[in-house]
Parts: C-alpha cells; sequence; structure tokens
C-alpha cells in the first residue's frame, strides 16, 4: 500500500428550473406570488485529501480510501421576470420550500470527504 496526498478543487453550478414562488414582503409583511422566480446556485471547494491506494493486491484487486477536508463557498442568484421583484426586499417562509432559504446561501462551509473503493483489474 502506497499513501497519497493531493488537492481537491470542485466548481459547480446548478440552475434550478423556473417556477412560481411565494415570498413575504419585508415591509408589508404580505405574502407575495411571483409567477417566474429562476435562481442558479455556484458552489466553489477545496479540498486537501490524503489516503492510503494498494494495487494489484492479490493480482485482480485493488483498494482505495482516503479522507479530505478542506473550504468552501456557496452562493445564490435569483432573479424574476417579474420587475417588481427585489430579492432584498421579501423574506423567506421557513413553512415552505427551503431552497431559497437565505440561511443556506452565501456561506463559507466546510467540506469533508471519505470514501472506500474496491476494485477488480482487468488488465
Amino acid at each position: 500500500m502506497a499513501g497519497y496526498v493531493g488537492f481537491q478543487p470542485r466548481y459547480a453550478k446548478y440552475n434550478f428550473a423556473s417556477e412560481p414562488y411565494t415570498f413575504t414582503n419585508s415591509t408589508t409583511m404580505i405574502p407575495e406570488t411571483f409567477n417566474t422566480i429562476s435562481a442558479s446556485a455556484t458552489r466553489y471547494e477545496f479540498c486537501i485529501l490524503g489516503g492510503f491506494l494498494g494495487d494489484n493486491l492479490g493480482g485482480f484487486f485493488h483498494i482505495d480510501y482516503y479522507f479530505g477536508v478542506g473550504v468552501g463557498y456557496r452562493k445564490l442568484d435569483i432573479s424574476s421576470t417579474d420587475a417588481t421583484f427585489n430579492y432584498s426586499n421579501y423574506s423567506f417562509d421557513d413553512n415552505g420550500d427551503k431552497r431559497f432559504d437565505p440561511d443556506r446561501w452565501n456561506k463559507i462551509y466546510v467540506p469533508v470527504r471519505f470514501g472506500f473503493r474496491i476494485g477488480i483489474n482487468l488488465f
């Protein structure tokens, strides 16, 4: 078995399907439904991984297990085709769908990765 250490940068962009959504107006406290909400989420991560790799165990198998920790940042970009919509003027209703909850987005977090793989060497 051989040990290894490496870096794992990650970038991901998710586009949510456009759909009607209800927000609460922060000024009037009245729920308002907007017909088309478009959102996209972007995630950036950088991890340091370390592990062990055993190759040709018994002549046919390999095994790999690893552990990693790093730092990440995720942000949400939200818009609407409705000209009166401004996301900063509305609060999120915690009773509904939590995808657009501002407590989940624009945050720094700590990703932790671990894994175990077993494979068969064909060649």
